[in-house]
């Protein structure tokens, strides 16, 4: 007890400094429950230290566009009020036209550097490598990006061939031309004399003729990619036909490759005739090849003029 009594008294000095202590903890506890009426403090928002924000109001684009700033993801949502994309093709967009999608002049600077270069854009993706244009930019333009594909390119152009031939062949009697060229000898740069035939239709028709093994009526050209009435009309006074000059096929000793790449052969065809080769030997005629499963009457028509059976 005495022990407990000797650690429980205090002298004066100890006991001024715990009334000391006991006013301040007092003090310090009134002052937590009343600063907020005491006190306004002034709340500065995070937003307004991103330099994007700053640049956003800035250039004063809150009041060149309608959209609605996102300032909880402020570098998307600058991109989005920045940029004003239409369809357009990376390879054929002037200056102020890339000015008019929102790009800065530096941008468009990086952007005619590289076609300066010889580059060119073939894929959507390869105007995202741009170092110039950022991942957020690319996706809001990449829906708007329209680069046609080498068969559309092939396409214009022939349109536009077209178009200069029937325009030369029309407009100046001069272009008035009466050649006549034998059409399974005839070489490109005989075909191209001959007015609505450019080096694109004149590829055509070779091409076909090769795999067809010639043409025995003229009425074979519409099956040429391409071909229509009106430049049917145009040419057909300029041809003949020689049918002995058409290469045949060996039907019973050409291999399943050689066979199917005839036009007017397909898959099925070709599958029904080599399995009769093999299991009952070759064809001899044309009645017992219009036997086969598949060999209409029409088909018949069409291979005639193209097999041999020795």
């Amino acid at each position: 007890m005495e022990f407990f009594k000797q650690i429980l008294t205090f002298s004066k000095k100890e006991q001024l400094s715990i009334a000391v202590l006991l006013l301040l903890f007092i003090l310090l506890a009134l002052l937590n429950i009343f600063a907020g009426k005491l006190f306004s403090p002034t709340i500065f928002p995070a937003v307004n230290f991103d330099s994007i924000v700053v640049q956003f109001q800035a250039e004063g684009l809150e009041e060149k566009t309608s959209k609605t700033f996102e300032y909880a993801n402020p570098e998307t949502s600058f991109t989005a009020n920045k940029l004003t994309p239409f369809p357009f093709n990376p390879n054929m967009l002037s200056e102020e036209d890339w000015k008019k999608i929102g790009l800065s002049e530096r941008q468009i600077k990086g952007i005619k550097n590289y076609e300066a270069r010889g580059g060119k854009f073939f894929r959507k993706e390869d105007v995202k490598k741009m170092y110039t244009i950022s991942e957020a930019e690319y996706a809001i333009l990449e829906p708007f990006i329209v680069i046609p594909t080498p068969e559309v390119s092939k396409i214009k152009a022939e349109k536009e061939e077209k178009k200069k031939v029937y325009e030369t062949t029309f407009e100046n009697p001069k272009a008035l031309f009466d050649e006549v060229f034998e059409l399974n000898t005839a070489d490109s740069l005989q075909l191209i004399q001959i007015p609505g035939v450019g080096p694109w239709t004149s590829h055509r028709i070779l091409q076909y003729r090769n795999i067809l093994g010639g043409f025995y009526d003229k009425n074979q050209l519409y099956e040429v990619h391409g071909f229509d009435s009106l430049r049917y009309d145009q040419i057909e006074k300029h041809l003949v036909i020689d049918s002995l000059l058409i290469n045949k096929i060996r039907i019973n000793y050409f291999t399943f490759k050689e066979l199917i790449r005839h036009p007017y052969i397909d898959y099925a065809l070709t599958k029904t005739l080599v399995n009769h080769r093999e299991k009952r030997g070759f064809v001899k005629s044309f009645d017992e090849l219009g036997k086969l499963e598949g060999y209409t009457t029409e088909t018949i028509k069409k291979l005639r003029p193209y097999v041999r059976f020795d």
